[in-house]
């Protein structure tokens, strides 16, 4: 099942470190940076988790300030810093 992260972030290198620290979740397979424009990036991931506990992993491990603007089934928006 995929999931569709949008972030919103002003330095690419947190991009890919909020992506490596998205793989090591439990239950996520796959993560893919698809799109990066400006301030925002479009993360696709294979996974089979809830949103909300992928959220709740990431702020438990991640040195990065990750800010939820909207969550829903299918994916997440969130401000990293």
């Amino acid at each position: 099942q995929g999931m569709q992260v949008i972030v919103s972030t002003n330095d690419y290198a947190k991009v890919e470190e909020l992506a490596n620290e998205l793989s090591s979740v439990f239950g996520v397979q796959n993560v893919y940076i698809r799109e990066h424009n400006g301030n925002k990036a479009i993360l696709e991931l294979d996974t089979n988790q809830k949103p909300h506990f992928i959220v709740r992993a990431l702020k438990e491990k991640s040195k990065l300030g990750i800010y939820v603007e909207k969550i829903s089934n299918s994916g997440m928006t969130l401000i990293v810093s």
